[in-house]
């Protein structure tokens, strides 16, 4: 009994911390501030290795052309 009493309260305070980051992540962005994109059109992947490519203007934009 004991040992699920606090791995519900470990589930429950790791569920609170990623509600928190969530939360700052949906600040608004300026345009001005996206990296540059690739300069090889056939890449779909950032430098980061993980963002995907999507030019300004469209709805979550990651670079600007």
């Amino acid at each position: 009994m004991k040992y699920t009493l606090a791995v519900a309260a470990l589930l429950g305070h790791s569920y609170a911390i990623k509600l928190a980051k969530r939360s700052m992540v949906d600040e608004p962005w300026l345009p001005e501030t996206l990296p540059s994109c690739p300069a090889d059109e056939t890449r779909t992947v950032m430098d980061d290795g993980k963002t995907h490519v999507t030019k300004y203007p469209y709805v979550g934009a990651s670079c600007k052309a």
